[in-house]
């Protein structure tokens, strides 16, 4: 069924490419794929209506969602179809089961009253990132230090909360990485970084302390980016950074890496911008004025495919006018 004009224009969250496959997901559980790159899109059967905060394709066929209320979506047919595998009442579930069998009485007593905790207030607090570094593991993290991961492809999971330090709760707002490493973002500039897939985890240092909305890395450098246009790029880990300058002073929402090196950048004034493989400045690309960008992603056939508070846009080159 292909998406009608209301369905393409609610607001979008989050974007995946995978071969020429693209997926954007948003408002009242609108889950859209497109099979030729962005220039005509369907929708999906979600089996919820709440918002879908992050997508991740593992593959052209197989990946993952999630949004608010806890809810973890999977699809093994390329988007056509999702079902749920958590949600936030099974969650709490999970760490009232989790400290009931835990023996070390201190971890026992965290566990019980991070579970009470949620179980008070709701089990409705979103999810925002979801990150698939195999077709077995699956990390997933969101509001007030709300981390799970999931090492049989999402039929069983278990909290990481005991793990990350976060003494404040922030919440955690994107992951990114490759292999059996990755790093996680959130508030109070927090940088978190796993080298042995989620089983430890070590804070990155940052000359920051505001919330970090956006995070890439391409095995060589990694690129954080923050409120009113702060981000930054490390080339050994995040043991040295280096401001990146030359953005405007809108809030980072999304940075993706590019073949050639390059990392793509876009913000909440609708501006896109790129990071030279080489160097610290941005340039900003001479796109058409946009609604705030909330994700973006390069095709396959060079296109640039942007997710919005309006709607999802394709950029056939990055100067070419808006398609939906």
């Amino acid at each position: 069924m292909l998406v009608g004009e209301r369905a393409r224009q609610v607001a979008f969250q989050s974007l995946a490419v995978a071969d020429r496959q693209v997926f954007a997901v948003g408002e009242r559980g609108i889950a859209l794929y497109s099979d030729d790159a962005g220039k005509m899109w369907r929708q999906g059967q979600v089996p919820v209506s709440v918002t879908l905060t992050a997508v991740s394709m593992l593959t052209p066929q197989v990946g993952w969602a999630v949004g608010h209320g806890g809810v973890v979506l999977r699809t093994e047919d390329g988007g056509r179809n999702w079902s749920r595998q958590l949600d936030g009442f099974a969650a709490i579930r999970l760490l009232q089961e989790a400290a009931a069998d835990e023996v070390d009485v201190e971890l026992r007593e965290r566990r019980t009253a991070l579970a009470q905790r949620l179980a008070e207030e709701g089990a409705d607090k979103p999810l925002f990132a979801v990150h698939a570094l195999d077709r077995q593991t699956v990390v997933v993290v969101g509001a007030f230090n709300t981390a799970f991961v999931s090492r049989d492809g999402g039929r069983q999971w278990s909290s990481l909360a005991d793990q990350l330090p976060n003494p404040r709760e922030g919440h955690w707002y994107a992951v990114a990485g490759g292999g059996q490493r990755f790093y996680i973002a959130g508030e109070f500039g927090l940088l978190l970084g796993s080298q042995d897939a989620g089983r430890s985890f070590e804070r990155v240092t940052l000359p920051y302390e505001g919330s970090l909305f956006a995070l890439a890395e391409d095995g060589r450098r990694l690129v954080v980016g923050g409120l009113r246009g702060n981000a930054f790029v490390s080339e050994d880990g995040g043991r040295n950074w280096r401001p990146v300058t030359g953005l405007g002073e809108a809030s980072i929402t999304a940075i993706r890496t590019e073949p050639d090196g390059s990392f793509l950048i876009g913000d909440q004034a609708g501006a896109l911008w790129r990071l030279a493989a080489e160097g610290t400045r941005a340039e900003r690309l001479p796109a058409p004025v946009l609604p705030p960008v909330t994700d973006l992603a390069r095709t396959p056939d060079g296109a640039v495919v942007v997710s919005s508070v309006a709607g999802v846009i394709r950029l056939g080159d990055t100067t070419g006018e808006r398609t939906k």
